[in-house]
């Protein structure tokens, strides 16, 4: 079918801003099944074209305004070629890892009624299950928000295909099906020449077979009256437009925007672990800023290790609410303290494999969410929270997990060496280019630092001082354990290098014609 588009979003701004930033990933993908005749995308009538693809593979480009602006016109437009596939979607240019897709969000955590709806579609193969799942998703609807996640919208029985989208996602990670979001145009008719309704649905990822398409909302798989623009772990992930502005006093915003942002009162990232396995051992990582409004606590050390020098060495790292993972924390402590009275209660310090640690912070976790959930929904408090668990014990592998809030939980892998959690964007970049699981411990732990360094520089909910461990692989204790502060002279020169180094490699970069 050929589809043609003409899609307008507006911006407005009273007084004018000083400064608009945009990032905009309207660029229909291209793969089997979906071809692209032509395309444009202007902004006040600049035409713009992408510079880069995104993690997920989406081309995306980036706007900046020149002097003060009182209004942002976007329009994307052009003609696109679609076949009908039965949903499956192959040759996508890039191909992150499926298992990035079983991370929940706080757009996509689920809650009992959600866990419940997936063990009842559960079948005898997962694409038989991800179907029975896109059926009895879809409810009546009504209208909801860009805030409304999963479980709420679960909870009132309505909503709108974000949110079937959203519940089909949560449903089949519970399942360990990983699973994204889309979005993109929707042509109700036969007739390709107009096409009026945005629209989101989801793809699961099907073991041996690949990414197939489920619109929750509609009970099909995307046909060729669909078109594909970009992905994400949510809504808010896969949002094509996103901004920034800014204006000299405070001002006004009247946004029309093709997927808002689903941002939330609820309290954002103000953290930065990451940990990284290497063939070597572990190096991990963390800053110990924390909400200093809701907590009341300006530094909080996100770093939990135990260690049981030839036995086994552990190390948790924290993001999210407080007091949830300080709860985690906690009962992991009082388990280990009751063990030492009666051996026979099982603690992450005589787990029989790092697989079973990584089940026990999970179980503590969900009892955490389960005993604190409705008191902090009714203060309209974010209970989500990440942790992960890295460590070895006698006998058994070095191993790295990303526990969620739900306490299920991923493991790292050749292909996905390192995990991040909290405000992980911008020093992602640095560790996609030079960390492999060949890479030593020590420029691992370089590559970590000059990590935190780019993230300290662009976000200031992430702060000194900062935690490291380093743990070598068989040596079944910490071959390095330091704080690092504000004043830290290694670390500043590190900076001040890196930076050099960046200023001296763009002044070398050749010129674009």
């Amino acid at each position: 079918m050929r589809l043609s588009i003409t899609h307008k979003s507006e911006y407005g701004y009273e007084p004018a801003a000083k400064q608009v930033s945009l990032r905009l990933k309207l660029f229909p993908s291209i793969y089997d099944g979906q071809s692209v005749e032509d395309w444009t995308v202007t902004v006040n009538g600049e035409v713009v074209r992408p510079i880069y693809k995104s993690g997920y593979g989406d081309e995306t480009a980036l706007w900046q305004s020149k002097g003060d602006v009182s209004n942002v016109e976007i329009v994307a437009s052009g003609t696109v070629v679609t076949q009908d596939k039965a949903g499956v979607i192959r040759d996508l240019p890039r191909k992150p890892p499926s298992a990035i897709f079983c991370r929940q969000t706080y757009l996509t955590t689920p809650d009992d009624r959600i866990v419940a709806l997936a063990e009842g579609a559960r079948q005898d193969n997962p694409l038989a299950t991800v179907h029975a799942i896109s059926k009895v998703v879809a409810f009546r609807s009504s209208a909801t928000d860009s805030k409304t996640t999963a479980a709420e919208a679960m909870a009132i029985g309505a909503g709108v295909c974000q949110d079937h989208a959203h519940i089909f996602i949560a449903a089949c990670r519970c399942l360990g099906i990983p699973a994204r979001y889309v979005i993109g145009y929707l042509n109700a008719s036969d007739e390709g020449d107009e096409l009026l309704e945005t629209h989101a649905w989801a793809e699961a990822h099907i073991e041996n077979f690949g990414w197939v398409g489920l619109d929750a909302s509609n009970g099909i798989s995307p046909t060729e009256h669909y078109i594909r623009i970009s992905c994400g772990l949510d809504a808010d992930d896969a949002t094509p437009i996103k901004g920034m502005w800014s204006a000299t006093r405070r001002s006004r915003s009247r946004r029309m925007c093709l997927y808002p942002r689903a941002s939330s009162n609820r309290g954002t990232p103000v953290t930065y672990c990451v940990a990284i396995k290497l063939n070597a051992g572990l190096v991990l990582l963390s800053d110990t800023r924390t909400n200093a409004g809701l907590d009341n606590i300006s530094r909080y050390s996100k770093m939990h290790c135990w260690e049981a020098p030839g036995e086994r060495v552990i190390t948790l790292l924290t993001a999210g609410n407080l007091s949830i993972t300080q709860g985690v924390v906690t009962r992991l402590e009082k388990q280990i303290e009751k063990s030492h009275a009666d051996p026979g209660i099982e603690t992450i310090m005589n787990a029989d494999s790092m697989f079973r640690v990584a089940q026990i912070v999970g179980e503590n976790m969900r009892m955490m969410q389960e005993r604190h959930r409705e008191g902090m929904e009714a203060q309209g408090t974010r209970f989500d929270a990440t942790i992960i668990v890295a460590g070895q014990r006698k006998g058994g592998n070095v191993r790295l997990f990303l526990v969620y809030t739900a306490g299920n939980f991923i493991e790292a892998t050749d292909d996905t060496p390192f995990f991040q959690i909290g405000e992980h964007k911008y020093g992602k970049p640095i560790l996609d280019r030079v960390i492999t699981s060949q890479t030593s411990l020590e420029k691992a732990s370089l590559a970590a630092c000059v990590s935190m360094d780019s993230t300290l520089r662009s976000n200031l909910s992430v702060g000194m001082p900062l935690d490291m461990a380093v743990i070598e692989t068989d040596a079944l204790v910490f071959a390095k354990r330091r704080r690092i502060e504000a004043d830290d002279s290694d670390f500043n020169a590190l900076s001040a290098a890196w930076s050099k180094a960046l200023n001296s490699a763009f002044y070398d970069l050749p010129d674009v014609q």
